[in-house]
């Protein structure tokens, strides 16, 4: 008999990335983090675009659009931002997650 925590589904986790000027990143990890965890059923990587003047969005579509429409990745895009502000682009980037765990 198995025990009640082992009949629990995994829970859903998220992995937030957020980019300000700083796509050249994206591109050295983004795949490499996926392919890593491939195989893990239940995982988001959410990437918060804030306010990023190198066209993060046409890149992502253009090299992950099959994990966009999944809902593997997502993406979102914050147009305010006059600065980077570190607790603010974090604090948003969480709020945006799905999982239960980030």
């Amino acid at each position: 008999m198995s025990s009640p925590r082992e009949e629990a589904a995994a829970p859903r986790l998220s992995f937030f990335t957020v980019c300000m000027g700083r796509r050249h990143h994206l591109q050295q990890t983004l795949a490499r983090n996926l392919a890593w965890n491939a195989d893990h059923p239940s995982l988001e990587f959410v990437i918060l675009d804030y306010g990023s003047p190198d066209d993060v969005a046409s890149w992502l579509q253009a090299e992950f659009s099959s994990e966009l429409a999944s809902g593997r990745l997502v993406y979102y895009r914050y147009d305010h931002a006059q600065f980077f502000s570190f607790s603010h682009s974090r604090n948003m980037a969480a709020r945006l997650c799905g999982g239960e765990v980030i």
